[in-house]
This record gives C-alpha cells, structure tokens and sequence, in this order.
C-alpha cells in the first residue's frame, strides 16, 4: 500500500471513526475501560495534534505540551474534523522520505512512518467504536491492507521494545501467524529448543491484528500448538 493511500484509509476511517461516537456519546467502549465514545473522539484526536506537531517540528514533541480537545461533546465534532484536515495537509506536503523523529523500534526515522501509523491507529479505533456499538455483531473488520501492515509494524517496530521492557517468566516458544485471507506469515522465534514446533495462529488479517493489540473476538481465531505458550504470550501482547 501506498503512503498516499494510507492517509486515503486514515481519512476515511476516521470519519467513521466520528459517525458512530456521535450516535451516542455516553456508549462505553469495551476495548478501552473506563472509556466512553466521548473520550475515544478526544484521544483520536489529540493523536491527530501530536502527529501533526512531531511533522511541522521533526522532534520529539510532549503531548501534555499540546492543547487540549474541548471538553464539551458539542464542540468536539468540529475540533476534531479540523485536526484531522490539518494533519492530513501536513503529511501530504512533507516529503515521505525526509526525516523525523519516530518511536520506530527498526529505526526508521522517515515522515512515511507515521502515514502507517496514522492509518493503523485510527482504524483499530474506528474498530473499537464499532464494536462498542454492536455488541451482539461483527463489527466492520479492519482494511486488510491496513491490517497487514499494522502486523509487520507491531513485529517489526514494537515488538522488541515489548520484550525489552517486559519480565514476563516463561515467555518463550514460537509463534506463526498465518492469514486466512491471503498469502502472508509471520513468524516470531523465541526458543532455544531447534525441535520446538510453533504454535500457529488462523485468522484473516484484520483479526490477526486485533488480537495481537488485545481486542477481536475468540471465535474469529484458530490456534493449533501448546496452550502454555498462548497464555505467556497474551501477557505480552499490547
């Protein structure tokens, strides 16, 4: 997928993202406890600030720096519908390959980083309020393109910095992803034990992805393999 179309999806997703909060505002998201839609809509949106200010200041900026959303739900639609068309501005004028900083775990340092991010990030979200208003349905499953590169991003970027900064005694084993709907496995390696088979996990892409962020329903997913290493496993995953 292209950067430009990452920021086409990051649109639109968000957009819908807003279309369901504004249903209800008081609706509890199951995905994020203590949240209802209301502060779903404000944490989007201040993602939309900061990744604009990182852009414009190509550092590190401080979120607690930033402005604040509104408070009041009547003026949030507006606010965030403006933070969304400035930062989607500010991307589409950078130079995808000019640098920046970023919290890659691979060390890419290029503005094109957060295109993916952008995009990911907010159609998890979109998810999120999606399921918080179906609670008995299949939400709208994740773009499959999307999802597949928030696998590579959450192996390839965030991963490491997880098992760096976690003690979790006993994590270990081998784990194989494998998409339901298309051609693409991940495998993530940490045995010792040459012989010790993965445990594989089946989904489609949009539901590999959600459960590798701690969302999605069991019944969506397939695993083959030991129990034990699912269980260490799930206390990792972020």
């Amino acid at each position: 997928m292209s950067e430009i179309n990452f920021l086409t999806v990051a649109e639109r997703e968000a957009r819908l993202l807003l279309a369901v909060a504004e249903s209800d505002w008081e609706r509890p998201v199951r995905q994020c406890p203590g949240w209802n839609a209301h502060d779903l809509v404000r944490h989007v949106g201040n993602v939309f600030v900061w990744m604009g200010a990182i852009t414009t200041a190509r550092e590190r900026v401080a979120q607690r720096a930033l402005a604040p959303a509104p408070e009041r739900a009547g003026d949030l639609p507006a606010w965030y519908l403006d933070q969304l068309a400035r930062t989607l501005v500010l991307f589409n004028e950078a130079d995808p390959q000019s640098i920046t900083w970023t919290f890659s775990g691979s060390g890419d340092q290029r503005v094109a980083w957060w295109y993916r991010r952008l995009a990911v990030e907010v159609s998890i979200h979109r998810w999120d309020a999606h399921d918080a208003a179906s609670p008995m349905g299949a939400p709208v499953p994740l773009d499959s393109d999307v999802a597949t590169a928030g696998i590579d991003e959450y192996v390839q970027d965030f991963l490491p910095s997880l098992l760096s900064s976690n003690t979790i005694e006993g994590l270990r084993g081998q784990l194989k992803l494998s998409a339901l709907d298309g051609p693409a496995t991940w495998s993530i390696n940490l045995s010792t034990d040459p012989s010790d088979e993965p445990t594989s996990i089946r989904a489609t892409y949009s539901d590999l992805l959600l459960w590798l962020v701690n969302r999605g329903r069991g019944d969506t997913v397939s695993f083959t393999g030991r129990a034990s290493v699912l269980d260490e496993w799930s206390k990792l995953r972020r």
